[in-house]
């Protein structure tokens, strides 16, 4: 049994990370702050915090990252602290030491601060980050065959009425394009319509510059590198899923099988659950970070059904845009997109923390194995 079942979920982004930053401290680990342009609703400056153990510079490297976005941080936030406070007070739980060994462990807390502290997925630009990380040779611009038509019903250019037929006019796009289409038409990453839904950018955001000028320092000389990137939202709720955007090597994959067990992973195959994305950052990472052997993995947590979670994320971009400002309807909206991807019932319902600390573990394990 994980130490998820007695670390609080946090109620904001700043008592997120003042808990982040106080179990870092306490651990005596490396730790940078680095600022987002902006302020959080409490007029707190907007971090991305940088926390790292002391390992050779060679050593293999365990990286997870949370927030990258935003209104997603919650749990992540959590999977992160619930670690510092096994390595902390392990004893003090009667739960079994967490020995890191030679294995660094790097933790990114908060990738999008804004995003995070304002409820919102996107960052204070309107970005969907996992659209921004574009490889060398990829312009930002570009859509899906499909996405200018399905723009007035995803982005409507209004606040929201008593009256909305969108379930029932995505059911009829649906049928018309088929489901697996639809997805990926809706949501591989667009670079032509900047109020909408996962617009990658115009460039690179402000949290891609900030990693494209520290990613290779943090991992020193490390050869070796797994990252699980934490978020929520996808697939059935309450289970997780490792959903890879890149190849697997053969050595990658059987270290997933050993230590992870073959039904933990989805390879990238465009599936409904694991659909190809434009721009995400598992790939760019292992491109920037210059590690010959660079496992990423989207530590992806269902919530609700993906139709609520679609017209959760509607609703939102739709009244920051085009409702009032401080309005009731857009704080009613911020607030449903909490719940969609950080479900009231998980202060309670411990399984997913649990599974997610077991993968932290056991990932750990089979980097000291070499």
């Amino acid at each position: 049994m994980g130490i998820g079942l007695c670390v609080e979920i946090s109620a904001n982004y700043e008592e997120a990370r003042h808990t982040f930053r106080h179990c870092v401290e306490l651990l005596g680990w490396q730790h940078e702050a680095h600022d987002i342009a902006g302020q959080s609703p409490a007029g707190d400056d907007l971090t991305i915090d940088i926390a790292w153990s002391p390992a050779p510079p060679d050593a293999p490297t365990l990286v997870l990252s949370s927030g990258l976005h935003g209104v997603e941080g919650f749990f992540g936030s959590a999977v992160q602290c619930a670690i510092l406070n096994r390595l902390l007070f392990h004893e003090q739980l009667h739960l079994p030491e967490l020995k890191l060994g030679e294995v660094r462990l790097l933790m990114m807390h908060g990738l999008n601060p804004y995003g995070f502290a304002w409820l919102r997925r996107m960052d204070a630009d309107g970005i969907d980050l996992n659209r921004n990380f574009l490889l060398p040779g990829d312009d930002y611009r570009g859509s899906p065959a499909g996405y200018a038509a399905l723009d007035p019903l995803l982005n409507p250019r209004s606040s929201a009425g008593w009256f909305d037929l969108f379930s029932v006019k995505l059911a009829l796009a649906a049928a018309r394009m088929g489901v697996r289409q639809l997805t990926q038409t809706i949501a591989a990453g667009q670079f032509d319509f900047p109020q909408g839904l996962f617009f990658g950018g115009n460039g690179p955001s402000q949290t891609q510059q900030i990693l494209a000028a520290n990613l290779p320092r943090w991992l020193a000389s490390s050869s070796r590198v797994v990252h699980l990137d934490f978020h929520t939202g996808l697939g059935r709720a309450g289970e997780g899923k490792l959903l890879l955007d890149d190849a697997l090597t053969e050595s990658q994959r059987n270290f997933l099988i050993e230590y992870l067990d073959s039904g933990s992973f989805v390879e990238n195959d465009g599936s409904d659950v694991n659909y190809q994305v434009r721009g995400s950052l598992g790939c760019w990472c292992a491109h920037q970070s210059r590690v010959s052997d660079y496992l990423y993995a989207c530590a992806e947590f269902g919530t609700y059904p993906p139709l609520q979670v679609l017209a959760g994320l509607r609703a939102e971009n739709r009244e920051f845009h085009w409702g009032k400002a401080n309005s009731t309807a857009l704080s009613a909206a911020k607030e449903r997109l909490r719940e969609l991807f950080c479900p009231s019932e998980w202060s309670y319902d411990r399984r997913p923390l649990g599974l997610a600390e077991e993968w932290v573990e056991d990932v750990i394990f089979g980097l000291q194995q070499g």
